[in-house]
């Protein structure tokens, strides 16, 4: 398997642009697989504003249990994020989808968000899923394919893991948007060269590093606990120059091995892909 991956600098990501790192909640995780039990109801935002982003300008988006706000994101990348799948899990879209972006803030009374603090994951998932349902009149349906993914499995030696405590608060832990530590459990960030988690499950790291690596990313590892990560790498030295051998010996697949006692597998296994009925541009307000 050759080393190679795919820089968030040169993809857009809801997780990361340039050398900025971005504080998310494991509300990002991949929805489960669905039950045949009746869903919950799914909260919705009460206030939101979708506008035109300016050309030129990065993508950032950060989706936290209140609020989503989103700066110069297409609605690929922010299905992309919603429903926590890749590229080439996108179908039948249209091509403005891909090129047009947008700058959206979206937020949850006061009243009811301290609610929101006890969803689930899923049903974080279902209130991201629905904001774009209901503002672009998104309708999908799933598909299963046979492709390649990159599964993340337990490296001989086991695991390097720190597990996680229950209880634990982080007080000087990662810190958030407005500089101040998260204070708890369930937190992650990541940019450049580093991915950092508290209290996370190794189900939370595959969308990271599926934007990272570029490639579908599946957990085989058959780990069920909650750990705090640090996980830090080199990035490929720029195109056209040599790579040093410092920067081979940091590549994220060497990182993850040696630093958290995983390493990835090419295999190919059924994919769940999303196909796109339809949808519209929304109007601006």
């Amino acid at each position: 398997m050759k080393n190679r991956w795919r820089s968030p600098r040169t993809s857009e990501s809801g997780f990361a642009v340039a050398a900025s790192l971005l504080f998310i909640t494991v509300s990002q995780l991949p929805l489960a697989a669905q039950t045949a039990n009746p869903p919950p109801p799914t909260p919705a935002y009460d206030v939101a504003s979708i506008k035109p982003a300016k050309p030129g300008g990065g993508s950032t988006l950060l989706f936290m249990y209140d609020r989503l706000t989103a700066k110069g994101m297409s609605l690929k990348g922010l299905i992309k994020q919603a429903y926590g799948i890749e590229d080439e899990q996108i179908s039948g879209e249209p091509k403005w989808i891909n090129t047009q972006a947008y700058d959206i803030e979206a937020k949850v009374d006061n009243a009811d968000a301290a609610s929101l603090k006890n969803l689930t994951p899923d049903q974080y998932q279902l209130m991201f899923q629905s904001f774009l349902k209901d503002r672009f009149q998104l309708k999908v349906h799933w598909e299963t394919k046979q492709l390649p993914i990159l599964a993340l499995v337990v490296a001989k030696g086991g695991p390097k893991l720190k597990p996680s405590k229950p209880g634990d608060t982080y007080p000087d832990g990662i810190k958030g948007p407005d500089g101040k530590p998260a204070g708890h459990a369930g937190v992650m960030m990541w940019g450049r060269g580093r991915l950092t988690g508290q209290g996370v499950s190794i189900a939370s790291l595959l969308p990271p590093l599926t934007q990272q690596l570029g490639r579908i990313v599946q957990d085989k590892t058959g780990l069920t606990g909650t750990y705090d990560i640090e996980l830090h790498w080199t990035e490929d030295a720029a195109p056209g120059s040599a790579a040093t051998s410092d920067a081979l010996e940091t590549s994220i697949f060497t990182a993850i091995q040696e630093q958290l006692g995983l390493k990835f597998q090419s295999e190919k296994a059924p994919v769940k892909v999303l196909l796109v009925d339809h949808v519209d541009q929304p109007s601006e307000n």
